[in-house]
């Protein structure tokens, strides 16, 4: 599974208060999302990790409360050092369902007095401005690898040189830890406690406005044979769709085969 989400540049003002950053959680009903955006299909997120994952932790990222997030969101425009509007821009990419997702956002965020223009990147550009670090926040699609080694090329901050693919500029060093911990140890047990304590982390500086796991199906009428993957040659099964632990919507079709 991939994980959408808010993708929020820490740089740029509100979104480097974190008193802004928690109100978007709180203000975020991800039950109501997945129900409209994807007919309750997906599984609701509040973190890198579906329930089903051997690597997931429970971490107190924040539940929908629009009360909280309302009372966030007063106490940071009252506040003299910060500005007396909370506004930025909510980029996505130029289709339908992406343009849906981010007005139901954005009418959900205005109910706490959260406002935000929409704008429309197309696909081809979108990434580039991610990594260019042109953008505010936006409507995001990623990680999900078997195994949490394999996304840390997008959360560690790459030492002096810094790490262009950080998308969220969330250089910290107790995730550099945690990622560095989970990379270095072979014991499963202290792995597990490094992935509990990267999540932790994210949940208190809030990099990402978690949405929902993507659900990926396979489907195929009935002259369609082996398109779930059968057994190896020694018996054992074979990866299952689209490979061990994950599956990023692409599903090879090495052993299938039509009916005639």
């Amino acid at each position: 599974m991939k994980e959408s989400f808010i993708l929020l540049n820490l740089d740029n003002e509100p979104l480097n208060d974190i008193r802004i950053r928690q109100a978007l959680a709180y203000a975020t009903d991800t039950e109501t999302y997945n129900q409209v955006i994807n007919d309750g299909a997906s599984v609701v997120a509040n973190g890198p990790f579906t329930p089903t994952s051997p690597w997931r932790a429970e971490t107190g990222y924040p539940s929908y409360d629009p009360v909280k997030a309302q009372e966030l969101v007063d106490e940071y425009i009252a506040d003299p050092a910060t500005p007396n509007e909370v506004t930025f821009t909510l980029s996505t990419t130029p289709t339908p369902e992406t343009r849906r997702s981010v007005e139901l956002l954005q009418q959900q965020w205005a109910q706490v007095g959260i406002n935000v223009t929409i704008n429309t990147v197309d696909q081809s550009a979108f990434i580039s401005t991610a990594i260019a670090s042109d953008f505010d926040a936006n409507l995001w699609r990623q990680f999900g690898a078997p195994d949490p080694d394999v996304d840390l090329v997008w959360w560690t901050s790459g030492g002096a040189e810094g790490n262009i693919l950080n998308f969220p500029n969330m250089f910290d060093d107790q995730i550099d830890q945690a990622l560095n911990t989970g990379r270095q140890n072979a014991d499963p047990e202290v792995r597990k406690q490094a992935y509990a304590d990267l999540q932790t982390r994210m949940a208190e500086i809030i990099p990402y406005i978690w949405l929902a796991h993507s659900q990926w199906v396979v489907a195929a009428n009935n002259s369609v044979r082996g398109i779930g993957n059968g057994v190896l040659p020694d018996g054992e099964p074979a990866y299952p769709l689209g490979g061990v632990g994950t599956f990023g919507g692409v599903h090879r079709l090495t052993q299938t085969w039509l009916v005639q």
